[in-house]
């Protein structure tokens, strides 16, 4: 999810997403203010990257939200 998205920003849907409990959430965003990036932790996302990254912290970041989710989620 992105932070700026039409319709619904990215916080409120990380947080629906993550009530509904039925997959990971990851932010991929611009913003990369401690503040906001704390706040998509506590809305529920369980990995975050600031844009621009590179493909391999991308597939790191997956990994460790599936591995996480796995253990919230047996």
């Amino acid at each position: 999810l992105d932070i700026k998205m039409p319709h619904l920003d990215g916080l409120a849907a990380a947080r629906l997403i993550a009530a509904e409990g039925t997959c990971a959430v990851l932010m991929l965003t611009a913003f990369s203010q401690r503040e906001v990036i704390d706040h998509a932790v506590d809305s529920g996302a369980l990995a975050y990257l600031v844009k621009p990254f590179q493909m391999r912290d991308l597939l790191a970041a997956i990994e460790s939200a599936i591995a996480r989710f796995h253990e919230v989620h047996p």
